[in-house]
C-alpha cells in the first residue's frame, strides 16, 4: 500500500526544485514552483516531500559522492563525515552520527526509498539547511528560502512583524509563524490585536493569529480606534471596526467619525449626517463640518460631536446626531471641558452650552473663556469688567483693561494710566499706583513703581520695586539691577548672588554670561540659574551659549568653548559668525579676512573673504570688494563674489 501510494505521488508530481548549478557558489534560495518540466534533480511531493538525486544532495551539502557498479550504493562523503547507503538492503555507514546525511537515512521511515531513490521529508531537508519554508503569492509555490529573519519588537500580545527577504509575516515570542512570509509589508497599529498588511500595493487587515480580516483591496488604511478604522478604495471612503465588521460602506467622498455610531459623510459637495447602524443619511447637508473632540479633556460624549457650518452660519450636532445649535453664530469657538463654548454674532460675543442654551447673550465686545474659577474677563465698550456664569457683574465696568484670570483668583488690571491687582470679587489687593505691570507668570508678576520689582497673586512685593533694570533669567531666577551691579533673585525674593556683577546675559542652554571685577579688570564667566559659578571669569567678552557652544575672547582674539568650559575652537581668529545647525563656523583671521573652518578647527576654505553670512539650507553669501558670491558649507565657492546684490548672486545656485 505505501508503495503504491508513493508511486500514486510521483505521477502527480507538481513541482520542480531550481538551484545553482555551482556547488561552491553560497547557498541559493531554493524555489520549488508550478513548472511540469520534467528533470531528474528532485521533485517535491505533496508539498511536504522531496526526492533528491545524489547530484543534488552533493550540491545542497557540499559532498562528494560515488556510487557502485549497479549504482544503488551511495557514499556521500566531506572532511568529517562519510555516509554510506545501500538503497538494496537499506544498510547505513556513518562516520559522524551528528550529521544532517546520517539523520536522513538512520531514520529510513522519515524518509522514503522508492526504486533506488530516496524521497526526504522537506521539511527536514530545510532544517539540515538552517532553512525556512514559505508558501507565497497565494498560488501555493513554495520557497525554501536561505535569508535569515529579521524580527522587530515583540508588542504586549508577544507579536512581533518579522521578515524574511523581502516579504512580511508575524512571529510569537516561541519562534512559532502566525503567518507564512506573504506580504510586502506589516504595519502595527497601536492596537496589539490589529496589523495592516500590503500585498501588490493594496492593503487589508489581519489579527495576531494572521486571520484576514478584511479583503487586500484598499489603497489606504487608517487606524483612529478600535471603532474607526478609516478605509479607502480610489476616492472613495468607508469605516470598519478591529473586527474587520463594514460600519460605513466604501462609497463616500469623506468621512469624520466620532462614536455612538454616528458619523459624518461627504457626498456630492454636502456633509451630511450617517446613522452607521440603518446607513440612513440626514436630509439637510452642511458646507463644512469639524470635530468637536480636538482640545477637549472631558468624558461627556455631549461635547464629542461635530461643528457645522452652512452659508457662513455655524452651528453644532452632538455625537447623538442631533443638530443642537442649528448654523446660526458666525463663530462658534471649542467647548471646555464643561461644554461651554462662546460665539459671535453682528460683532458681539455670548456664551451657549452643549446643550444649546444661552448662557451669556450674544451683548459683548469682548468675553474671555471661563476657567475654574466661573468668572470671565469681558469689554463692553471701551470698559472693562468681570462677570460670572449666571450673567452677573462681578467687577464693574470702569477699567480700561484687565488681564485674564487664567483660573487664579487674581490677575493685573490697568485704570486711570496705573496699574494694580484685583480679585475676582472686584477687591484691590494692591493701589493702583504702579506704572507698569505684566499679565503673572509662574505665579508672579513683573512691576515697576520706582523700579522693577515683583508681586504674587495676592499683592505682596516679593522683590522690592526699586531695582533700575530687568533681565529676565528663568522660571528659578531673574536678573535685577541697582546702583549699576546687577544681582541673581530666586522667584521668592532670594538674592542668590549679591549685586556682584557689572553685566549680565540672558540665560541659554542653562547658563549665563556675567562679568565681575578682578584684579586683571572686567572679566567674563558663566553661572547657572542658581547663582554658581560654572565657568571662571577669565573673560575680556563672552557671548551667550548655542548649540552647547559659546565665543568668548582673550584680548584681541576670540575662541569658541563647551559649557564645561573646554576650548574647542583656539583662540587664534578675530571674530566668528558660527552656523552649528550646519557644522560650520565663517571665522576672521589677524588681518580680518574672512574663512570658513569646522567643528574640529580644519580649514574648509581660505582665508579670503571680507565677510561671510550665516548659513541657511547648506549656503552662505560671502563678500569681497563690496560684491557677493555664494559657497556651501563644504567651503566650496558655487557662485564667485562677483555680483553686486545677493539676489543677482542667487540666480546664479546651480539647478
Amino acid at each position: 500500500m505505501r508503495k503504491l501510494c508513493l508511486i500514486f505521488c510521483t505521477i502527480s508530481l507538481l513541482f520542480v526544485i531550481c538551484m545553482s548549478a555551482n556547488a561552491s557558489d553560497p547557498l541559493p534560495a531554493i524555489y520549488f514552483n508550478e513548472s511540469l518540466v520534467d528533470t531528474t534533480d528532485g521533485f517535491v511531493i505533496n508539498n511536504s516531500t522531496v526526492y533528491a538525486t545524489p547530484e543534488m544532495m552533493a550540491k545542497l551539502f557540499k559532498v562528494t559522492y560515488v556510487t557502485d557498479s549497479s549504482g544503488v550504493v551511495f557514499t556521500f562523503s566531506s572532511n568529517l563525515r562519510v555516509v554510506t547507503y545501500d538503497s538494496a538492503t537499506g544498510s547505513v555507514n556513518i562516520t559522524d552520527r551528528n550529521s544532517f546525511l546520517y539523520e536522513v537515512y538512520e531514520h529510513a521511515y522519515l524518509s522514503y526509498n522508492l526504486d533506488g531513490k530516496i524521497y526526504i521529508p522537506l521539511r527536514m531537508i530545510c532544517t539540515g539547511l538552517g532553512m525556512q519554508i514559505d508558501y507565497i503569492e497565494h498560488t501555493n509555490s513554495v520557497v525554501v528560502n536561505s535569508i535569515r529573519d529579521h524580527v522587530g519588537i515583540f508588542n504586549s500580545d508577544g507579536v512581533a512583524v518579522a521578515r524574511r527577504g523581502n516579504k512580511y509575516g508575524l512571529v510569537n515570542k516561541s519562534g512559532e509563524l502566525l503567518t507564512l512570509f506573504t506580504y510586502d509589508e506589516i504595519s502595527n497599529y497601536d492596537n496589539p490585536l490589529l496589523f495592516k498588511v500590503t500585498y501588490d500595493h493594496r492593503c487589508g487587515l489581519i489579527d495576531t493569529n494572521g486571520k484576514l480580516l478584511t479583503d487586500i483591496v484598499y489603497n489606504e488604511i487608517r487606524y483612529e480606534s478600535p471603532s474607526s478604522i478609516f478605509l479607502r478604495i480610489g476616492n472613495r471612503m468607508g469605516m470598519c471596526d478591529i473586527n474587520g465588521e463594514i460600519i460605513i460602506p466604501v462609497k463616500y467622498d469623506d468621512i469624520a467619525y466620532c462614536g455612538n455610531l454616528i458619523a459624518m459623510v461627504k457626498q456630492s459637495g454636502k456633509w451630511y449626517i450617517l446613522n452607521c447602524s440603518t446607513q440612513e443619511l440626514s436630509a439637510r447637508g452642511y458646507d463644512q463640518v469639524y470635530k468637536v473632540t480636538t482640545g477637549v479633556q472631558s468624558d461627556n460624549d455631549m461635547i464629542k460631536g461635530y461643528y457645522v457650518e452652512n452659508g457662513g452660519k455655524w452651528g453644532y450636532v452632538d455625537s447623538f446626531g442631533n443638530v443642537v445649535i442649528n448654523p446660526k453664530y458666525d463663530a462658534l469657538d471649542k467647548f471646555d471641558a464643561r461644554g461651554r463654548a462662546r460665539v459671535i454674532s453682528n460683532n458681539k460675543i455670548g456664551i451657549v452650552d452643549c446643550g444649546g442654551r444661552v448662557l451669556i447673550p450674544t451683548a459683548y465686545d469682548y468675553l474671555d473663556s471661563f476657567g475654574e474659577t466661573d468668572v470671565a474677563v469681558a469689554q463692553v465698550g471701551q470698559k472693562f469688567g468681570v462677570i460670572n456664569e449666571k450673567f452677573e457683574v462681578v467687577v464693574p465696568f470702569e477699567y480700561e483693561y484687565i488681564y485674564p484670570f487664567n483660573n487664579s483668583n487674581s490677575t493685573v488690571a490697568y485704570k486711570n494710566e496705573k496699574f494694580g491687582i484685583i480679585s475676582t470679587t472686584g477687591e484691590h489687593l494692591t493701589n493702583f499706583d504702579y506704572k507698569y505691570m505684566e499679565e503673572f507668570k509662574n505665579g508672579l508678576t513683573l512691576a515697576y513703581k520706582d523700579g522693577y520689582g515683583y508681586l504674587d497673586h495676592n499683592g505682596n512685593e516679593i522683590i522690592e520695586c526699586v531695582h533700575t533694570d530687568v533681565k529676565q533669567g528663568t522660571a528659578l531666577s531673574v536678573f535685577l539691577q541697582k546702583d549699576n551691579k546687577w544681582a541673581l533673585f530666586s522667584p521668592t525674593g532670594q538674592n542668590l548672588t549679591g549685586f556682584n556683577y557689572l553685566d549680565a546675559g540672558s540665560f541659554s542652554n542653562g547658563l549665563s554670561a556675567v562679568s565681575v571685577v578682578t584684579d586683571n579688570g572686567p572679566r567674563y564667566g558663566y553661572v547657572n540659574d542658581s547663582g554658581d559659578c560654572i565657568i571662571n571669569f577669565e573673560y575680556d567678552a563672552a557671548q551667550s551659549f548655542k548649540y552647547g557652544k559659546a565665543v568668548v575672547t582673550k584680548g584681541k582674539y576670540s575662541g569658541i568653548i563647551d559649557i564645561e568650559g573646554n576650548t574647542i575652537i583656539p583662540f587664534v581668529y578675530t571674530g566668528f559668525n558660527p552656523s552649528y545647525e550646519h557644522n560650520v563656523i565663517a571665522a576672521a583671521n589677524e588681518y580680518s579676512q574672512w574663512g570658513l573652518i569646522s567643528l574640529r578647527n580644519e580649514k574648509l576654505c581660505e582665508f579670503k573673504y571680507d565677510s561671510i553670512l550665516e548659513f541657511e539650507n547648506g549656503y552662505a553669501y560671502v563678500i569681497k570688494n563690496h560684491k557677493f558670491g555664494i559657497i556651501n558649507n563644504t567651503g566650496l565657492e558655487i557662485v564667485p563674489p562677483t555680483h553686486k546684490t545677493k539676489e543677482d548672486a542667487a540666480k546664479k545656485i546651480p539647478q
